[in-house]
């Protein structure tokens, strides 16, 4: 334990008292033993407390219950970072044999959150790192995910902390990085195709110039092109059209209609 966060910690129990509980089960009569708060419990000692307020769970038997239920009980907080939630949720259905399901059910999460944050800990060392001291979020962080080899992972994590992106700009430029691995993996195909030449020429250049994830497409059956640009709320189709038409915010001609 930090010992400049524990007098941190020590002065807030001082100040305005011990606010949430520590956890016990009994071992014997009269003889507990901790399974949540041990930071609460050391700053308590600190300030020479002879007692504080705790919860006695029953039914906790075993030690891998009494872990199981730490292990929960900790996700529960706010200060844990998103690498070390990960690998709790990871001890959990590895060690404990729970199902993602049963997880964010117990935590109120979405199963699409806790496999999410298990994803984490496929990224190298030095991102997972960047990610704990916050250089970096987690919306950052699944788009370096979608880059396919550590080692350009990393580079694309450099990248990404040096220029300062947005997780909307990450996501576009992995998505450009995916595609353009996968064009050089397909040569032969990509000569071929007016579809991926036109794709491969403009989309880049479309999603460097306005910041939205950009799509070429040929539709041969009517003979023409689609270019698509995606948007995820009204405040980015705003923000895309001003840059369309090159003259600030766009005026609409009839107001949207919103349910």
């Amino acid at each position: 334990f930090d010992p400049a966060l524990m007098d941190e910690l020590a002065r807030s129990l001082d100040a305005y008292g011990l606010v949430q509980p520590i956890v016990v089960r009994e071992l014997a009569k009269g003889k507990y033993e901790l399974i949540v708060g041990e930071r609460r419990l050391r700053a308590a000692k600190q300030l020479k407390w002879e007692r504080i307020p705790c919860v006695v769970r029953e039914g906790e038997a075993t030690d891998r219950s009494k872990l199981e239920l730490a292990l929960l009980e900790n996700l529960q907080r706010r200060d844990l970072n998103p690498i070390e939630e990960a690998i709790a949720f990871k001890q959990l259905t590895k060690d404990y044999g729970m199902g993602q399901d049963d997880i964010a059910k117990q935590l109120g999460r979405s199963r699409v959150a806790v496999t999410n944050s298990i994803r984490m800990l496929n990224l190298p060392a030095e991102v997972q790192q960047g990610l704990i001291e916050e250089k970096i979020g987690e919306g950052h962080a699944r788009a370096i995910l979608m880059v396919p080899s550590d080692e350009k992972r990393v580079r694309f994590y450099r990248k990404l902390v040096e220029e300062k992106l947005t997780v909307r700009k990450a996501e576009v430029r992995a998505r450009r990085i995916q595609r353009k691995l996968a064009e050089e993996g397909d040569e032969e195909n990509q000569l071929r195709s007016d579809r991926t030449r036109m794709s491969r020429l403009y989309t880049a250049p479309l999603e460097q110039r306005f910041g939205f994830a950009t799509k070429i497409t040929f539709d041969k059956g009517r003979g023409k092109f689609e270019i698509t640009f995606v948007c995820h709320s009204i405040g980015e189709v705003e923000e895309l059209v001003a840059q369309l038409m090159k003259s600030g915010m766009a005026t609409p001609i009839d107001d949207l209609d919103e349910d």
